[in-house]
């Protein structure tokens, strides 16, 4: 039963946060995403120092970590895509852009936005939620400025063309398109109008709300009493009445809808049934959220909730081309998507068993990920990547934290590149092998060194010291015979290095 007061709203969707919960961490966006590393069949160059940094780059790409034990700085390019994303000790800042937008973020919460528009110019969004807000642009609808609680005007915001606050919540005002409204020591008194509307309140003693052609709310000693007509614009407008704390009902004029509820609390009903013969539905809930019981067959819902023991929940059915299904048990929880861009299949028993296979369509790449933490994780796809990695102490999926966290509490670590190139290392990267189709490289307490058909190299720290040798290729044979001897013979380029100086001949 809807009854329209804000409180009930967000319990109406509670179901549907229990199940979004576990989404949060270890589902996919529905949108492509931009890469997060090195990827594709070009050759690669990787060196690292035990787990403290490391670098991988390929043409077009570069990525660099510094970890000087906990992962204070990283970033990673990508040219072909003009895309940049960086982190220092994440997640307390993390930022990624392109040459048209940029974001960023300290501990999630407190983020800023940068937009080029093609037709408006640039766009500065600074948010420091709730407490400070500061845009920039090109346009008057892109500058504004707050400072919460004091002072704040705010251009499209929260679905307002802009919103006024002077010692919130002393004086607010908004608008959108004709429609303005005003606020006295909100939410207690407020009145607002456009050529459609007209909205007054003076809480809890009474309050309308009425759009022309569209609905018709009303309530008296709030939330005592409470009635209204809503869908008036549809063939089927809808009524409903609520005596608090008794009982409420809604429903329709020919009688295709028809709900009850007992003691309704706050618009959240205590006991409540009813059926819609128009999407063929039914609900049953007793005692608030904890037992629910519905369906519907248009749109497709079911649901079946034993709270905080059972949960069943599916929206769609099989052959529709969208469905979710989500049963929770406990600590264990089955989620299943299929849309057009993305099908998946999650299993997992909190925190310590997490199973995930995944389908992006887009890009026709699929995935399979499993996790028994803490002891390990594994992960595959179609395009023939493969990690493996043990220990793993952080317990949701992140790609990120395994990545700028992972080396500092690794144990062992395999990778497999989706170019073919392979990764291994053990006991925090004191020993590390990178091998690809052309080179081999090796790492140990510091010392690196490199073999491949025609080259040779060993370094300490990088190039504290180092030693380098290539037998030249006829085809590198400079053109002024300085790549041959005396003699005539061909000879080998040398290179030391020493204080990560290099003396000898680059190219």
């Amino acid at each position: 039963m809807k009854l329209y007061s804000p409180v009930h709203q967000i319990f109406q969707k509670k179901n549907k946060y229990l199940i979004c919960l576990f989404f949060i961490f270890y589902s996919a966006s529905l949108q492509a995403e931009m890469p997060s590393k090195v990827e594709g069949e070009a050759e690669r160059d990787y060196f690292e120092f035990l787990f403290l940094y490391e670098r991988t780059s390929s043409p077009g790409q570069t990525e660099r970590i510094f970890r000087p034990v906990i992962p204070f700085y990283g970033y990673y390019k990508n040219q072909e895509r003009a895309y940049k994303s960086s982190f220092f000790i994440y997640p307390v800042y993390f930022s990624h852009g392109t040459n048209y937008w940029k974001k960023w973020s300290v501990f999630h919460i407190f983020t800023g936005n940068k937009f080029f528009h093609e037709d408006s110019g640039k766009d500065d969004d600074l948010l420091l939620s709730p407490f400070i807000y500061w845009g920039k642009g090109e346009t008057d609808k892109e500058r504004y400025t707050g400072f919460f609680p004091f002072y704040g005007r705010y251009k499209n915001k929260l679905s307002w063309d802009e919103i006024r606050i002077v010692m919130f919540p002393l004086y607010a005002s908004w608008s959108y398109r004709d429609y303005k409204a005003r606020s006295v020591l909100w939410p207690f008194v407020m009145w607002g109008k456009s050529s459609t509307r007209k909205d007054i309140r003076i809480w809890p003693f009474y309050s309308s709300k009425v759009h022309k052609g569209k609905y018709r709310r009303k309530s008296i000693a709030w939330p005592f009493v409470q009635w209204g007509t809503v869908d008036m614009n549809k063939r089927e407008p809808r009524k409903y009445f609520l005596f608090w704390p008794f009982y409420g009902r809604k429903w329709s004029e020919n009688g295709n809808l028809n709900v009850h509820a007992v003691i309704p609390l706050l618009g959240i009903p205590m006991f409540s049934w009813g059926r819609d013969k128009k999407t063929e539905s039914f609900n049953l809930k007793l005692f608030w959220f904890l037992y629910q019981y519905g369906y519907s067959k248009d749109p497709y819902v079911k649901k079946h909730i034993i709270f905080p023991f059972w949960i069943h929940y599916r929206y769609g059915s099989k052959d529709s081309k969208y469905y979710r299904d989500s049963k929770i048990v406990l600590l264990f929880s089955k989620l299943e998507t299929h849309s057009k861009i993305l099908d998946s299949k999650y299993y997992t028993f909190f925190p310590f068993f997490w199973y995930a296979k995944r389908h992006f369509k887009q890009e026709d790449v699929k995935e399979k990920y499993i996790k028994i933490w803490p002891l390990f994780h594994y992960q595959r796809d179609s395009r023939g990547s493969v990690h493996f990695r043990t220990l793993d102490l952080w317990p949701f999926r992140s790609e990120r934290v395994d990545r700028y966290w992972g080396p500092v509490w690794t144990l062992y670590e395999y990778s497999r590149m989706d170019n073919g190139d392979r990764y291994h290392s053990a006991l925090l990267r004191l020993f590390s092998t990178y091998r690809s189709e052309k080179r081999r490289r090796v790492f140990f307490l510091g010392f690196d060194t490199m073999k491949s058909k025609n080259e040779f190299s060993v370094q300490f720290l990088g190039g504290l010291f180092g030693y380098y040798r290539k037998k030249i290729d006829p085809d590198e044979i400079a053109l002024d015979g300085s790549d041959i001897s005396s003699s005539g013979q061909k000879k080998n380029r040398r290179r030391v290095k020493l204080f990560w100086y290099t003396f000898g001949k680059r190219k």
